[in-house]
């Protein structure tokens, strides 16, 4: 089990980074913990998805991000996901779902 202050560098750690790279303090917080229930059609056949998206933010641009909190280690793909990410493109969708 890692000790204390290991945990502690690590926790402060990933607050900077989150901090330096995601945090925009003129961003207005729109939802956090939201449920989003959706249904989407492909090739004829309707799906329904429900995706939890722990917040919700708006630019001062009027753009929406949505901020996936994870554990562990801070990552380069949470900032640059990969065109694939599976998860994000059914944000994506729930987005455009409950606010487009």
């Amino acid at each position: 089990m890692p000790d204390f202050e290991h945990q502690r560098r690590q926790l402060l750690a990933q607050l900077t980074a989150y901090m330096a790279t995601l945090h925009d303090p003129n961003a207005q917080v729109l939802e956090t913990e939201q449920l989003i229930r959706f249904a989407h059609t492909v090739d004829e056949l309707r799906h329904t998805f429900v995706a939890k998206i722990d917040r919700v933010d708006m630019a001062t641009d009027g753009a929406l991000r949505v901020v996936d909190y994870k554990t562990g280690q801070v990552r380069k793909y949470l900032t640059q996901p990969a065109a694939a990410d599976l998860q994000l493109c059914i944000y994506r969708l729930a987005i455009q779902h409950a606010y487009e």
